[in-house]
């Protein structure tokens, strides 16, 4: 989000192009482009300074790599290239990427960030009794018991979904499906 001096900032500069999908400032040279995972445009024909290609694990796999491939090729140097996803099983592009990059097996690194990073995944509650599992998720992460409260509300309304879309760790959250 851009803060009130930041935002202002921004909104000096008259906009050029402007659509659904792309959105132009001409003084700066600058663009924000948007387009969907299947678009064999992403990335030709420009030079992408910073890039968010988000839910990987998701998008198809026969353009996925192409399409990463794509706006890597179409990055100088000193840019930014931001990959997140819900894992979505240990196949596919996501996971063969995040895998390199926790091995160190290219310039990609791996970041792992557990649910509990948003402060909004909690519930009250009066005082919880822990499983052992929970003790020591509280203690490894620091959660307090409204998060376990929230932990314990998902782990009921989506079963054996809850690993995946809720992950506490990068091994099992490629594993849950």
């Amino acid at each position: 989000r851009l803060d009130g001096d930041s935002y202002e900032t921004v909104r000096a500069f008259k906009t050029g192009a402007y659509s659904e999908h792309l959105i132009t400032w001409p003084e700066l040279g600058s663009l924000i482009q948007s387009d969907t995972a299947g678009s064999t445009k992403v990335g030709r024909g420009l030079t992408v300074k910073y890039c968010l290609a988000t839910e990987l694990g998701s998008w198809d796999e026969a353009t996925a790599d192409s399409t990463i491939s794509a706006v890597e090729a179409s990055m100088p140097e000193n840019s930014r290239f931001v990959i997140e996803s819900t894992a979505n099983g240990a196949q596919g592009a996501y996971y063969r990427r995040y895998q390199d990059a926790k091995n160190h097996a290219s310039t990609s690194k791996a970041h792992f960030y557990g649910w509990w990073w948003d402060d909004e995944y909690k519930r009250h509650t009066k005082g919880i009794d822990y499983t052992e599992e929970e003790e020591q998720l509280v203690l490894q992460e620091n959660l307090k018991q409204e998060q376990i409260a929230f932990r314990r509300e998902l782990q009921l309304a989506l079963k054996d979904k809850f690993p995946q879309e809720y992950a506490e760790n990068d091994i099992s959250a490629f594993t849950a499906c």
